[in-house]
């Protein structure tokens, strides 16, 4: 049996034998991740808990249309599908990025860590036709996920500005990098502002388990988490 079903199975087992009081979802989709990670270092920074961010209703209703039937064959096959729309979405961007690499790249570099407005950056670009500005530089980052709105719910308002997306940072080390990685992988499976401080000690110890790596190893990433969701 291919690893990618594999995956699936455990993947929906773990939630049906539901071990633990809290974070079964987080800790099934981890491990998840870590599976296919062995199999194809692609999945280290492409993590299961962000592919089906944007499918949990979908994703929810699968748990409970296998557990209804007793047969894991649903949430598979929807899982399964899953990974395969994210994987060719991701081909289309690279091929995207491949394109507009150097105009982005000198948008990133201008803006440096700033928060800055379509003006700022024209401006620091020596821009002046808006048009061909968010043709050949703005769009292609945002839809690449290079930068982000701070208003992402009003995109045409007049306070609308833009920062570089930091977790794509930390995705884009991953791809050849074991420490980020590593990190990005276990942020993702605790940044909730709903996730309690025990609950990220409790998932740390079980994900130490599972990659080999010392304890000590995370503690700026928690103390970082801590900062972010709890104060």
């Amino acid at each position: 049996m291919h690893i990618l079903i594999k995956s699936c199975i455990f993947h929906y087992e773990f939630e049906f034998i539901h071990p633990f009081a809290d974070g079964n979802g987080r800790i099934g989709r981890m491990w998840h991740t870590l599976l296919l990670s062995q199999w194809n270092k692609l999945f280290s920074w492409l993590p299961i808990e962000e592919l089906i961010k944007e499918r949990q209703q979908e994703y929810y209703d699968a748990l409970a249309i296998s557990d209804n039937k007793a047969d894991c064959t649903v949430f598979v096959e929807m899982m399964m599908q899953i990974i395969f729309d994210a994987l060719n979405d991701l081909d289309t961007t690279d091929q995207v990025s491949d394109q507009v690499s150097d105009q982005v790249e000198i948008l990133l570099n201008c803006m440096g860590n700033e928060v800055l407005s379509a003006t700022q950056l024209m401006q620091r670009l020596g821009l002046s036709h808006r048009p061909t500005f968010r043709k050949n530089y703005l769009n292609p980052a945002l839809k690449n996920g290079l930068i982000e709105m701070t208003i992402p719910d009003k995109p045409n308002s007049k306070n609308q500005k833009y920062r570089k997306n930091k977790v794509y940072y930390v995705k884009n080390k991953a791809e050849n990098n074991k420490t980020y990685s590593l990190l990005y992988n276990f942020y993702v499976s605790v940044s909730s502002p709903q996730t309690s401080l025990i609950t990220v000690r409790a998932r740390l110890f079980c994900y130490c388990g599972c990659k080999n790596v010392p304890y000590v190893f995370f503690y700026p990433l928690v103390y970082f988490i801590y900062c972010y969701n709890f104060l």
